[in-house]
């Protein structure tokens, strides 16, 4: 899971399958909670708000109880091109990124533990021109050959929330099913970025 604070400082946070369904009611998608009893792992056990620079794990003493706060902010923070290309990106830490899509490939079906799953190669570039190798898997890869069946000829501006950089050369990828891939966004940064 990927969980924002009230400052939208992010932190990445795990618990045990036995504790899955026990999250899954207690942390509904983009409600705010109050957690208690969390391990933290990176920074000698304190809280201390960075970009995904630290963990925490969900154990059996943590408890959930309701907040008052509402903000429906996206929290969005979106990575430097330059930072991935140049190699100084953490590569252990989700990102946020925006690009237009160039080069997109056709939809393939690999074999994935012996399952077929689809994929599409495809690169995104900024409004300076850097451009990054994206490779989607599963669903991510339906969505963009849906859109595109859709809208043909059409540029697409690609934004995708918590993505992996890839340690087999620089290349964004989805990070299993915790991304959120959205194309053509119409959010504030998107907008800017689409004027540009």
């Amino acid at each position: 899971m990927v969980l924002a604070d009230q400052t939208g400082a992010k932190v990445q946070c795990s618990c045990k399958r036995t504790l899955i369904k026990r999250v899954q009611c207690n942390l509904p998608l983009g409600k705010w909670r109050v957690i208690q009893n969390m391990k933290i792992s990176g920074t000698g056990g304190k809280y201390k708000p960075t970009k995904l620079g630290y963990k925490m794990n969900i154990t059996n003493d943590t408890v959930f109880t309701d907040s008052d706060l509402t903000d429906d902010s996206s929290f969005l923070s979106l990575a430097s091109y330059e930072e991935i290309l140049n190699g100084s990106a953490d590569t252990k830490c989700l990102i946020d990124i925006i690009g237009q899509s160039i080069d997109i490939g056709e939809v393939q079906i690999i074999q994935v533990h012996n399952e077929d799953m689809k994929m599409i190669l495809f690169r995104i570039r900024d409004n300076s021109g850097n451009a990054l190798a994206c490779c989607l898997w599963g669903r991510y890869a339906e969505k963009i050959e849906h859109h595109l069946e859709k809208h043909v000829g059409e540029d697409i501006v690609c934004l995708i929330r918590f993505a992996k950089i890839s340690e087999f050369g620089i290349q964004i990828t989805n990070a299993f099913d915790a991304s959120l891939l959205d194309l053509n966004p119409t959010m504030a940064e998107a907008l800017d970025f689409k004027e540009k």
